[in-house]
């Protein structure tokens, strides 16, 4: 991960229960922890931010314990670093971690995931979304597509997701990749899509920060 243009995206199978020792969490952290009651949750929680802090280790040669995360007032993950931006999710036992020098929003999502496509397309995808969604032949897949590209966006700004969908003009696309602007701080958004049978998962990132893509897995 030594240039500006690259992206180092990882992904876990977290389905098992966690069964390392804690000790790589922070007092924060572990506090945090004792609040979740639920088991998926918790289990979900100690792998994520497991994976997170062993690849910040090496990259900012420090020990897990050490690490602190930061959010902002609307959830954005940070460490006290200006050259390492990461972002993370988890949908049904998987877990992904995008790494990178610039900004950079990660997102998955199930295809089988079962939603109200119909009802919550008119909300959320603008005009030109919407008439791409009303021609696909599969419209739940393309709904849920735009809405992991919302989601990637989303943690790429570190903005309130429904404040942010309003202000995103959706330009074009081209086989993987899809380009939108934020009329708010008028910067370009390149999104690339990545999909199989079972998961959709999307990357986003300001295109005047790459020249071109290394997706690396």
């Amino acid at each position: 991960m030594n240039k500006m243009n690259e992206i180092s995206v990882f992904e876990y199978d977290i389905s098992q229960p966690f069964k390392h020792d804690i000790d790589f969490l922070s007092s924060d952290e572990k506090e945090r922890l004792k609040k979740i009651t639920n088991n998926k949750r918790s289990s979900e929680f100690l792998h994520s931010r497991y994976y997170l802090k062993k690849h910040l280790s090496t990259l900012l040669n420090k020990t897990m314990p050490a690490i602190h995360i930061h959010y902002n007032k609307h959830g954005k993950p940070s460490v006290c670093s200006e050259s390492i931006h990461f972002s993370l999710a988890h949908k049904h036992n998987k877990l992904a971690l995008a790494f990178s020098h610039s900004a950079v929003g990660i997102d998955i999502e199930c295809s089988t995931t079962n939603c109200n496509h119909e009802k919550l397309a008119k909300k959320i995808l603008s005009e030109t979304e919407y008439k791409l969604y009303l021609n696909a032949e599969n419209k739940k897949e393309t709904f849920l597509v735009f809405w992991s590209i919302k989601e990637a966006i989303t943690k790429l700004e570190g903005a309130a997701f429904l404040v942010l969908i309003k202000r995103l003009e959706f330009l074009k696309y081209k086989d993987s990749y899809y380009w939108y602007k934020n009329q708010a701080n008028n910067k370009t958004i390149e999104v690339y899509l990545e999909q199989s049978n079972t998961d959709i998962k999307t990357i986003a990132y300001y295109t005047e920060a790459f020249d071109w893509k290394h997706f690396i897995h």
